[in-house]
């Protein structure tokens, strides 16, 4: 058997020609195309043939495509706040190019809290076109939200093409990461005087698997208000298993009751989820040493009825400051003695005051010398007592001292007359 095949020109057919090539058939066509088949029967005696008509039309647009999606790592296990990536495969194939519309429905991500976005080459894309027969990878990336909680979460990504559509499920597993946060202090426990400063270094360590933001505070009750504290990094941002070492400084009011102080020290994450507390411990003890270090004059001398001014120099020797600071004078001799100032209020470390002792004996007192007893005493303590012997001399009357002498001096002008008249036998007549 003989088989001769011809294109001849139809309506909406292409150009005549010849083709014995029985491949002819198996190509796309374009245009409609008309073949006339003649079969021919041969035999050792006789022979016959038969004409075949056979019209060939093109393909619908995009008939027979097909697209597919793949991701080799369709599910994958992710902790609250971080971002989990999938590589997309999508393949085109079809006999035409085709531009697919990317997007996550059907189901949807859990909430609006989840993102999911699509990159190509690095550029952020929402649409994507593929050459016939061809493939491309993109990248979904998906944001897991801070407040997801554990468990597993399906989705769909969907590929609509212009020709044909396609779509593949994804899978993230939440788990919870492991949280935790240490903070220590060697030395938990200090001693200072009143007004001075102690430093307290701290350990902070991120005991989790996630990083965490550290927040410092002291919770200031009613006995520290007036205190200075302060840290030298109040919050402090911290990789998992990773420590940082922190300084509180600590100063205490220079007026305060000696005593033990407690300092709580709060750490708590940026969320709140996480608080721990550090209690540390200050003891306050006072240093008080009052002394009169000065007196001027050292033996000061007082006519009767009029006044003597003493000056007393008061000296804080210790390491915390002194209130209400007086002096005490006492003496049974001399009663009319005033302390200027009255008092100080506050007498701070290493500083000094100066009072003024005024000393007024009466007219009619007895001269001699009289000791007086000076003591500085304040709230918190008081000073050694210092003796000041201080010497009463009596009043001078010039007056009469006068008179008394201008008597003396007549009575020896008289004497000396008559005994110079006598000596030369002058009469003196009266």
């Amino acid at each position: 058997m003989i088989v001769k095949m011809e294109r001849r020109k139809m309506k909406g057919a292409g150009l005549k020609m010849k083709c014995g090539n029985r491949n002819a058939l198996r190509r796309p066509f374009l245009l409609t195309e008309a073949f006339l088949i003649t079969v021919l029967v041969l035999s050792g005696v006789t022979a016959s043939h038969q004409l075949l008509a056979l019209t060939l039309k093109p393909a619908l647009q995009g008939a027979g495509s097909t697209t597919e999606v793949k991701c080799m790592e369709p599910w994958q296990v992710a902790y609250p706040g971080s971002t989990v990536t999938f590589s997309l495969q999508i393949k085109n194939n079809g006999s035409l190019d085709d531009v697919y519309v990317l997007y996550v429905a059907d189901p949807g991500l859990p909430n609006e809290n989840w993102t999911a976005r699509f990159y190509f080459d690095e550029k952020r894309v929402k649409s994507i076109g593929v050459p016939a027969y061809r493939s491309s990878m993109i990248v979904l990336s998906v944001s897991v939200p801070e407040t997801a909680e554990a468990g597993d979460y399906s989705f769909r990504v969907n590929v609509d093409g212009k020709y044909s559509n396609a779509s593949v499920v994804l899978t993230i597993t939440v788990e919870r990461f492991e949280r935790g946060i240490e903070v220590t202090c060697p030395f938990q426990s200090q001693s200072i005087t009143t007004g001075q400063t102690v430093l307290y270094p701290i350990r902070v360590k991120n005991r989790g698997e996630r990083t965490e933001s550290v927040f410092l505070q002291v919770n200031r009750t009613t006995e520290i208000l007036l205190w200075t504290l302060s840290f030298s990094q109040s919050q402090v941002t911290l990789k998992p298993k990773e420590s940082l070492w922190v300084t509180l400084t600590v100063e205490s009011p220079t007026i305060i009751e000696e005593g033990e102080y407690s300092i709580p020290v709060i750490a708590s994450t940026e969320d709140g989820e996480i608080t721990v507390v550090l209690p540390l411990t200050v003891k306050i003890y006072a240093d008080y040493l009052l002394e009169i270090v000065d007196i001027q004059p050292i033996n000061p001398q007082v006519t009767a009825g009029e006044r003597v001014e003493i000056m007393v120099t008061v000296r804080n020797l210790g390491h915390s400051p002194l209130t209400m600071v007086k002096l005490q004078v006492n003496s049974t001799g001399l009663p009319n003695i005033f302390v200027i100032p009255a008092d100080v209020r506050a007498l701070e470390s290493m500083k000094s005051v100066t009072f003024y002792v005024r000393i007024t004996p009466s007219v009619d007192a007895t001269t001699g010398d009289y000791m007086i007893y000076i003591k500085a005493v304040s709230e918190e303590t008081e000073s050694s007592v210092r003796g000041v012997v201080v010497s009463v001399v009596s009043a001078i009357p010039w007056f009469w001292i006068t008179i008394s002498l201008t008597v003396i001096a007549t009575a020896a002008a008289v004497i000396a007359i008559q005994r110079v008249a006598s000596r030369y036998s002058i009469r003196i007549r009266r």
